[in-house]
């Protein structure tokens, strides 16, 4: 009953500039679009987070010319590799 009022015997349909059926459906499709937006933008932000940890801990191997020896961005040293 309420849906046919939304649809057909509305008398404030004729103020309105979408019917409520089709105003429902381009809500849903953008709330569905910034849901997939937020969640690309959340596997982004996760990768990048990882990868900062990743080098923080492990850090980036510099390797020395003058010898056998490769140094990480923290400092450490780490001989023969």
């Amino acid at each position: 009953m309420v849906i046919d009022t939304w649809e057909r015997n509305d008398p404030a349909q004729k103020e309105m500039k979408l019917p409520v059926a089709k105003y429902l459906q381009e809500l849903n499709t953008r709330i569905t679009t910034a849901l997939d937006s937020a969640r690309e933008n959340t596997a982004r932000a996760q990768h990048k987070m990882k990868s900062n940890y990743d080098k923080k801990i492990h850090g980036t191997e510099v390797k020395s010319r003058r010898s056998n020896t490769n140094f990480t961005a923290n400092g450490r040293r780490q001989d023969g590799i």
